[in-house]
């Protein structure tokens, strides 16, 4: 990896920490999935599962891969294109510098509901440049037209628990822990 993209990679393939079977048919029931956006894409593990069930399924991740629009997002937003009913974002938005979150956010606009997860403060991680608490990420948001689903957020990290349950995870997932639902 060059220096220019050493901060890029922050996804570890076959994470079973990331891997959300429950939660994600859950997304597609509850909002009626039909297109969907994955903001730091990884491997594109979710961008499978949504296609393999008839969504139609993008994926945008700095390091690109099958089916996946290479961008990074130091770069400015992400050439997309329509709307999205959902975004999904695990584990990547404290990966990318504070004055670029407006171009992962320029995404996030482009879609109904943003299903996100993110570092907590001090967790540790390649590359973690952005680790907020969940007041940042709400306030983020609220400004662009979102709103924190709280009663949908705790059902969903319930769903992500028994996700790592049904996998025998040591521990319970990203998203059990710091897993979000905003709804514009």
């Amino acid at each position: 990896m060059s220096r220019s993209t050493k901060h890029l990679g922050g996804w570890n393939e076959d994470d079973p920490l990331t891997f959300y079977p429950r939660l994600w048919t859950w997304l597609i029931d509850r909002f009626e999935v039909r297109r969907m956006l994955d903001v730091g894409a990884g491997d594109g593990r979710a961008v499978r599962f949504f296609a393999e069930r008839g969504v139609d399924a993008v994926g945008v991740d700095g390091l690109g891969g099958d089916g996946i629009v290479r961008h990074d997002f130091r770069r400015g937003p992400a050439p997309l294109a329509g709307r999205f009913d959902l975004c999904w974002s695990c584990e990547f938005v404290e990966h990318v510098e504070r004055r670029h979150v407006g171009n992962y956010l320029a995404a996030f606009d482009l879609c109904g509901t943003v299903a996100m997860s993110h570092a907590i403060p001090g967790q540790i991680g390649h590359h973690h440049v952005n680790c907020q608490p969940l007041a940042y990420w709400e306030r983020l948001l609220a400004d662009r037209g979102f709103v924190l689903r709280e009663r949908l957020t705790l059902e969903a990290r319930e769903l992500a628990a028994r996700d790592a349950l049904d996998q025998e995870q040591p521990a319970p997932g990203y998203f059990a822990r710091a897993g979000l639902i905003f709804c514009s």
